[in-house]
């Protein structure tokens, strides 16, 4: 029993020390035939390591993981990985800056980011509850920024 304390004052330590992290945000555009769309990059660095997310406002997805992150000699790769696809960005960082291209299956594009001070809000969230009898179903509605309410 004793030694167990010993152990355990071991290890609590480990377990509530706080990990330095930090996250980039870098938000813009990715455009093919004269359309584009909004993408923001959430870059988080902890204990030399580096993983992404990237959010599709306009499409309502949020963190999605960046498979095959790496940034080195001032270049940007990053893989979004689909059901039946994958988008492939492959960039150029230029200080505050990153321009490149990226292709998924047929389709092709040019993407800009730049650096931002924290994440943009481009979602609202609307808490919602519909009951019937005995049924209570409970869910948060995604709009995008300026839209209006649905549920009134």
């Amino acid at each position: 029993m004793y030694g167990a304390r010993i152990v355990l004052l071991f290890l609590f330590p480990c377990l509530v020390l706080p990990q330095s992290s930090t996250t980039e945000y870098w938000a813009g555009t990715r455009s093919t035939m004269g359309k584009s769309q909004s993408i923001v990059v959430h870059v988080e660095r902890s204990k030399g390591l580096e993983k992404a997310t990237v959010d599709l406002p306009d499409f309502g997805a949020l963190s999605i993981p960046a498979a095959r992150f790496a940034v080195e000699s001032g270049r940007v790769h990053f893989e979004l990985i689909g059901d039946t696809e994958q988008a492939i960005f492959d960039g150029k960082i230029d200080g505050n800056s990153i321009h490149g291209a990226w292709n998924e299956g047929k389709r092709a594009g040019e993407f800009e980011l730049h650096r931002g001070a924290e994440a943009p809000v481009r979602l609202r969230e609307e808490e919602v509850v519909f009951e019937q009898g005995n049924v209570r179903l409970a869910g948060t509605l995604l709009f995008p920024h300026g839209a209006i309410a649905l549920l009134q």
